[in-house]
């Protein structure tokens, strides 16, 4: 018999990351991506293509935003 752990990514408060760090447009994040968030693969990918090459989004991605991450608890 054999054992493994399965390690995941998450964030503070479970929700997803997405955009670019103050100072690097060229530079999009995505995280948070743990296996809860496969479901939104998709368009996840679809948001982080159009913020890379336009640098924004049409959709309504600010609860998904990089700088709400700095107001979040650290995990303890």
């Amino acid at each position: 018999m054999r054992t493994a752990v399965c390690m995941y990514t998450n964030t503070p408060d479970e929700h997803l990351l997405i955009g670019s760090p103050p100072g690097r447009p060229r530079l999009t994040i995505l995280g948070g991506c743990s296996g809860h968030s496969f479901k939104f693969a998709s368009v996840m990918g679809d948001v982080a293509a159009e913020v890379a090459l336009t640098g924004g989004t049409e959709r309504d991605i600010s609860a998904l935003a990089l700088d709400r991450a700095a107001l979040l608890s650290p995990l303890r």
